[in-house]
């Protein structure tokens, strides 16, 4: 059984002045007061003290986020209405609409010549993927994209024979 927790009356001013603050969130105060924060609402309900409801998301906003987030990503739109990327996500996912695409790094001419460059030179995969700011996965498929384009075969031929 959980222990009851006995609240000073120190807790309860810092309650009474921190809780009706829409800019202090309700987790925020529970850390505080080293409460959890079903005992920060609970004890606030108690002493009478109310908070502001959460402003709900403005018309223009919602159809921002309906005709951009599945086309342009969370981001893009969270960075227009000066909102986070979860608030976003959270609020696309509420609405049904569909998950943005996942947003692919295009690989640059040059980062493809230095590819071809380190591995004709026998420099591991992991290492060009860090120099890169790749995964060792995805530096390896571009490797036999080039490959493949290279010598024009789907599965193109090592120049080595390969250790038994």
């Amino acid at each position: 059984m959980a222990k009851h927790k006995v609240w000073r009356s120190q807790e309860d001013e810092v309650l009474a002045r921190l809780y009706p603050d829409p800019g202090f969130k309700i987790v925020e105060i529970a850390k505080l007061l080293k409460v959890s924060r079903h005992q920060v609402t609970n004890r606030a309900a108690k002493l009478g003290i109310t908070r502001e409801p959460v402003e709900a998301w403005p018309a223009e906003d919602l159809e921002f986020i309906r005709r951009h987030a599945a086309e342009k990503g969370y981001q893009y739109c969270a960075d227009a209405l000066g909102k986070s990327k979860l608030a976003v996500r959270n609020k696309c996912l509420k609405l049904g609409l569909p998950k943005p695409a996942p947003s692919i790094k295009r690989w640059p001419d040059q980062d493809n010549e230095l590819l071809l460059s380190w591995r004709a030179q026998n420099i591991p995969y992991r290492t060009i993927a860090k120099k890169l700011g790749r995964t060792t996965q995805a530096t390896r498929a571009q490797h036999q994209v080039l490959r493949k384009r290279l010598t024009g075969r789907k599965y193109p031929r090592l120049t080595h024979a390969p250790k038994v």
